[in-house]
């Protein structure tokens, strides 16, 4: 999982210096080289910004702690309105 975000933010961080840097949106070609992830894994990581996550999530790959953990100070009624207004633990 934690290798997955910073890939994630790897790339995103790529695609935002090739945007300042050509003025254009990078190809999809020069993305995974820049970034230093096979193209397989780039598909993987741009379908994570298209897919909503449920509140039920588990984080980790041994089970244990759900995205819903992190949400502060609210019950299950109460998420969605944490969500919009932006309670939530980062």
């Amino acid at each position: 999982m934690a290798q997955r975000c910073g890939d994630h933010r790897r790339v995103a961080r790529v695609r935002r210096e090739l945007l300042r840097g050509n003025g254009a949106d990078p190809t999809p070609e020069e993305v995974p080289v820049r970034a230093d992830v096979p193209v397989e894994r780039l598909a993987e990581l741009n379908a994570y910004d298209r897919e909503p996550v449920s509140l039920h999530t588990v984080l980790s790959d041994e089970g244990g702690a759900e995205f819903d953990d992190f949400i502060v100070g609210v019950t299950y009624r109460g998420v969605d309105r944490a969500i919009v207004s932006g309670r939530v633990r980062s």
